[in-house]
């Protein structure tokens, strides 16, 4: 029973906010197509443009900061290729087994 009346609780919230949000809506376009909020309408579209011109601006950002990534990654390369060089590890070592050098 309870979880009967937790779920009607949570269908009703969100019957409730749909109820809201429609609610809005509509008194917003009553007020749009009567020019009782002309201001609010054009501040709208702005806030809007303003939106999708953000979401682009993430996307650039979210570009930079691969490319930078890349570059991180081939400056480490570069790098470690040079500290190789500088320690004369030009050619990968061979490895000796100790038990061997003990033989001899």
């Amino acid at each position: 029973m309870e979880a009967h009346i937790q779920n009607f609780s949570s269908k009703w919230k969100n019957t409730k906010k749909e109820a809201e949000y429609l609610a809005a809506y509509f008194c917003l376009n009553y007020w749009i197509e009567h020019d009782i909020i002309k201001v609010l309408d054009v501040n709208f579209n702005a806030l809007m443009n303003f939106k999708i011109e953000c979401g682009k601006l993430q996307e650039d950002i979210e570009t930079l900061q691969d490319q930078v990534m890349d570059l991180e990654l081939e400056i480490g390369m570069l790098t470690q290729d040079e500290n190789l060089e500088e320690n004369g590890i030009d050619q990968p070592q061979s490895i000796v087994n100790i038990s061997d050098m003990e033989e001899e």
